[in-house]
């Protein structure tokens, strides 16, 4: 039995129970989520269990409510997005890891594992700062992957009024080469994830450093999306600058099965078409679609 505890729109570490009755005793209250205590069961609380039942097997689905911000601001508890996870059982023990991206087999009940990501697509316009300045940059994020494989998609975050083309490219940091690229993007001046599939998939090493490019755009005021570092993320609140919770890079860590990304991993240049460089104190929206080996 999956449970919340009491804590209205606001989200908090779900648990479940386990019995060999209907009727009980229920027992060994336990943590669902991956790491235990602390996820907010992903800024979410847990709404019901979706079986899915195939020639092979039976897939269950964890389906969960993300308020946005609910404890804060009345008008944010309209955003209520949804997430799916497949709960992974051992005997009596439950866990419901986070995956960026897993796909379904409806036919035959089971899942597999998707492509992984920095951000997972799972961020609310709140969260997002927004600048203009007449100046065109090349703005980075560097990534690790923990294991070989390779890149399939860039995306990157648009904010309202950037449009035009961008210009994209995958850097490896240990002999600044330019590994794939230069690929351009078009964006449409909204506050969303623009994604761009690879002509060709770009392989990545295990345990080496990459940066991911993308200029802003040919728009008047040459917006771009990016997020302090001095500022803190909530797993309740959203992004607060006013709490002392982990910063927000460490709870996107925690998400990526693959990739992990230093603090302070957002880089700039001034000259485009080379490799950003340069510690701003900010992140930058820059994403990449990677598929381990």
């Amino acid at each position: 039995m999956i449970a919340s505890s009491l804590s209205g729109y606001a989200n908090n570490d779900n648990f479940y129970y386990t019995a060999t009755n209907i009727t009980g005793p229920w027992l060994n209250k336990t943590y669902i989520c991956n790491p235990a205590a602390g996820t907010r069961t992903y800024q979410s609380q847990h709404a019901k269990t979706v079986p899915v039942v195939g020639t092979e097997g039976t897939t269950y689905i964890f389906c969960s409510d993300a308020w946005a911000n609910a404890t804060t601001d009345a008008a944010f508890r309209v955003d209520s997005r949804l997430l799916f996870l497949p709960i992974e059982h051992n005997g009596n023990t439950l866990t419901v890891n986070w995956h960026n991206q897993w796909n379904l087999d409806v036919a035959k009940g089971n899942w597999a594992d998707g492509s992984d990501s920095m951000w997972g697509k799972y961020l609310h316009d709140y969260c997002v700062d927004k600048y203009g300045i007449s100046t065109a940059y090349e703005l980075g994020q560097k990534f690790v992957p923990t294991v070989a494989g390779q890149i399939e998609a860039i995306s990157v975050y648009g904010v309202s009024g950037e449009s035009g083309n961008h210009t994209a490219r995958i850097w490896r940091n240990s002999d600044n080469v330019c590994v794939g690229g230069a690929y351009t993007l078009n964006l449409t001046g909204k506050d969303e994830w623009h994604r761009y599939s690879l002509p060709a998939p770009v392989r990545v090493s295990a345990n080496t450093e990459y940066t991911v490019s993308v200029t802003n755009g040919d728009d008047d005021r040459k917006f771009f999306a990016f997020q302090s570092t001095s500022n803190r993320f909530d797993p309740v609140k959203g992004c607060d600058p006013n709490t002392s919770a982990p910063g927000y890079w460490r709870f996107f860590n925690q998400r990526s099965k693959h990739l992990t990304f230093p603090e302070k991993s957002g880089v700039v240049a001034t000259e485009i078409g080379s490799r950003p460089t340069t510690a701003a104190g900010n992140v930058y929206y820059r994403d990449i679609e990677f598929v381990p080996d």
